[in-house]
Parts: structure tokens; C-alpha cells; sequence
């Protein structure tokens, strides 16, 4: 067993552990009681006193202070003396300690140093550093202490994170700006000071997952925002026991409901590849965020569409409009005017109409364009279902029938009739 010879903080006032009395107790086999201070891989760190120690040897930590410090939720000022991955280990004398008593060692864990994520212990204190500690949790048996530097690292300075603003904002839907703090694999960490906080507040720190980035896969989440960018966010989860907070950089979907088939609106072209050009699109409102979507090959022009490669460049600035709000991939935007298909609306299910391939979009589904019925009608397009798409590319003639008319979004429900 190992023990712990470290002298006082104050070593003016207090002499060292009085080692002959620490040998008179090894000779006659007595029995001590000690008081843990660590527990390692290894084993216990301890400290103890042995009968007999001169009279200024240095007494144990005074937990009865340390309780009261925690029970009056003070807080205390701690030195750091060792910095692990995990957490801080500190020491801290309690006001209202017994004279000359050892300090009492614990632990700050990483999550309860800040609010929020810490991606590097080492940036936050260093070995030696005065930190302002309070006591969570104290367990006598153990002589375990537990720490938190939560809510500030001054608290003297600075208040908590407002959760009521934050909550307010997540009632209202706002859209907050929020500053990236940290790119991760599962996402950005950001922090946010929402409107209405109290003075002095500090930022709150959040997770916009990946899955909340944009609508759709996203590749790599470096290319969507580096450290110290400003993101628009809004906050879709709060939990208050925690301290967790959930942030969204994708719109919610109710707000497309506002939209008719025939509005557009600005959108921002941010990715182009074989079947789709991506594109964030401004939404209406002095307080609105951006929607990530996609535009389908099919969906930029009238006529067949081998690639959408070359359609748009990067940054490019088009006019879109909504025809799909809760698409697989999420918003699905269009390029195009909405075709007038009530001429449709007559046309027998049996009758076979002569078509075109647009665009082919899986393994079994293809998109036709059919000439208007009559001459005062316009063409139209719809999705065929069912199908062997190797066997089609785009200008393909082939025959449909129509089985469904939707007006309002200006499309076709067609089956395939055959070849021509």
C-alpha cells in the first residue's frame, strides 16, 4: 500500500508528515484509518495519520466543510494538479476547514467543465490554474468528490446559459445565429446566445447532428461549415436535467405549407451532380431560415434531361418551386413552370398515348412528357412505375396510359402501354 506524504498548501504553518510515527505503527502492526484520495487503475491513494504524529503533523481533509460548501452551493476556488482525458483533477480547502487541514482532492469531469462539448481538456486549464469549483456530489465511505465548473468558469462575471430563452426560441420556431465551435463526424457543435437572454449570459452550446444539416446524404461535413463560421439555426430539443440541446439547420416542414404550386421563390445552387442539383432555398419571412432540396434532372427543363451536370454551377442563383415538400431526400423543388394537365382529365384509362422518356430515375422508374390531348391543351409529365429502366433513355419513344390526374401539382400517374 502506498501513502501520500503531500505537505500543505500552506507549509508555513504546518510541518510535514511525521515519518517516525508512521514507522512505529509499521513495527507494531497497527491498524490505521485512512482516507482515500484517488482511485487509480492500480490502486487506492490514501491518507492517514498515524497515532503518536507530532502535534503539528497535518491533519486529514475537513469533509464536514466540504459538505456544508456543498449543501450552500458555494463556490470554491480549486488548483488543478493534474489534467487527464477524461477531466480535471483538483484540490480545494473549504472554507470553515479545521486549522492546517489537507486539501481535498477530486474530480471535474469533462462534462460538467462547460456547458456544452469540450473537444480539448488541455485549451480549458493547465496544471497550477486557479479554477472556481462547486462540490456535486461527496461520498464519506470513499472520501470520492466530484466537482462541476458549470455554469461559468467566473461566475463572479457571468450568469448560466438562459434556458428560458432558449426555450422561448424553441417555442417560436426563431431562427438563431449560432457560431460553429467544433466539426465532428456526427455533426457541429455550436453555441448560441438566444434573444432575450439576461445580461451577461453566457453562449449555450448545442448538437446539429448530420441528420439535421440538410435534407438528403451529407458527404462530408467539413464542406458545410469550418470553425468559427456563423450557421443559421433553430432549436428543435431542449432537455433541462441534462443541459442538452438539440439544433436543426434544416427548416421544418411545416412552413412549406404556406406555399402554393405556383410561388416561387430564390434558391442557391450549393451542389450539382449526375441526377440532381441541390440547392438551399431562402424562405419568406424577415425571421426565415434557408431549405436544403434538390431539384431532379427531370424537374430543370422541359424536354428529355440526359444529366444535370451543366445545367447550374455552384453559387448559381435560380427560381424554384415547391412540388414535393416531404420528398425522400426531403424538399423537391422545380426549375420549371407547373404545366396546366385539366385536358388530361378526360382522357379514357384504356386510351394509349404516344410519350417520350425524360429522364430515367431508378432501376424502375422512368419520366415521359405526353403531348396535350387536344390542341388547346399543354404537355405534361408523370412518373411510370414498373419498369426495366435499363431498357429506356431519355428521348425514348414510348406508349402510356393515364390513370391518375393531379391538377394542383400539375402532374401525371401513367402506366406504360408499350413501345412505339
Amino acid at each position: 500500500m502506498a501513502f501520500s506524504m503531500k505537505p500543505s498548501l500552506d507549509s508555513s504553518t504546518s510541518g510535514p508528515p511525521d515519518l517516525d510515527a508512521l514507522e512505529r505503527a509499521r513495527a507494531e502492526g497497527l491498524w490505521l484509518n485512512a482516507t482515500v484520495v484517488r482511485v487509480d487503475p492500480y490502486g487506492l491513494q490514501v491518507q492517514v495519520v498515524p497515532p503518536g504524529s507530532q502535534p503539528d503533523a497535518l491533519p486529514p481533509p475537513d469533509l464536514d466543510a466540504l459538505e456544508r460548501a456543498r449543501a450552500e452551493g458555494l463556490w470554491l476556488n480549486a488548483t488543478v494538479v493534474r489534467v487527464e482525458q477524461y477531466g480535471l483533477r483538483v484540490q480545494v480547502v473549504p472554507p470553515g476547514s479545521q486549522p492546517d487541514a489537507l486539501p481535498n482532492h477530486g474530480l471535474v469531469h469533462v462534462s460538467e467543465i462547460q456547458y456544452g462539448f469540450v473537444q480539448d481538456i488541455s485549451t480549458v486549464a493547465e496544471v497550477g490554474d486557479t479554477v472556481s469549483v462547486k462540490v456535486m456530489t461527496l461520498d464519506r465511505d470513499s472520501g470520492r468528490v466530484e466537482f462541476s465548473m458549470k455554469p461559468s468558469l467566473d461566475s463572479s462575471t457571468s450568469g448560466p446559459p438562459d434556458l428560458d430563452a432558449l426555450e422561448r426560441a424553441r417555442a417560436e420556431g426563431l431562427w438563431l445565429n449560432a457560431t460553429v465551435v467544433s466539426v465532428e463526424q456526427f455533426g457541429l457543435r455550436a453555441q448560441v446566445v438566444p434573444p432575450g437572454s439576461q445580461p451577461d449570459a453566457l453562449p449555450y452550446h448545442g448538437l446539429v447532428h448530420i441528420s439535421e444539416i440538410k435534407y438528403g446524404f451529407v458527404q462530408d461535413i467539413s464542406a458545410v461549415a469550418e470553425v468559427g463560421d456563423t450557421v443559421r439555426v433553430r432549436v428543435t430539443g431542449l432537455d433541462r436535467d441534462t443541459g442538452r440541446v438539440n439544433l436543426s439547420m434544416r427548416a421544418s416542414l411545416e412552413i412549406f405549407e404556406q406555399f402554393g404550386a405556383d410561388e416561387w421563390i430564390d434558391a442557391t445552387v450549393f451542389n450539382v451532380s449526375d441526377r440532381v442539383v441541390e440547392v438551399q432555398a431562402r424562405l419568406p419571412g424577415d425571421d426565415s431560415g434557408v431549405a436544403s432540396g434538390i431539384v431532379p434532372s427531370r424537374e430543370l427543363r422541359a424536354g428529355p434531361v440526359q444529366s444535370a451536370m451543366g445545367a447550374a454551377e455552384v453559387g448559381d442563383t435560380v427560381r424554384v418551386r415547391l412540388i414535393n415538400a416531404t420528398g425522400r431526400f426531403g424538399p423537391v423543388f422545380s426549375m420549371k413552370p407547373r404545366p396546366d394537365v385539366s385536358a388530361f382529365a378526360g382522357v379514357p384509362p384504356e386510351a394509349l398515348l404516344p410519350a417520350f422518356v425524360v429522364a430515367v430515375l431508378d432501376d424502375s422508374h422512368i419520366f415521359v412528357s405526353v403531348p396535350p390531348p387536344t390542341d388547346a391543351g399543354e404537355p405534361a409529365e408523370g412518373k411510370v412505375r414498373g419498369v426495366v429502366a435499363a431498357e429506356y433513355q431519355p428521348g425514348q419513344m414510348v406508349q402510356v396510359r393515364v390513370s391518375d390526374v393531379n391538377v394542383e401539382r400539375g402532374l401525371l400517374t401513367l402506366t406504360l402501354g408499350g413501345l412505339t
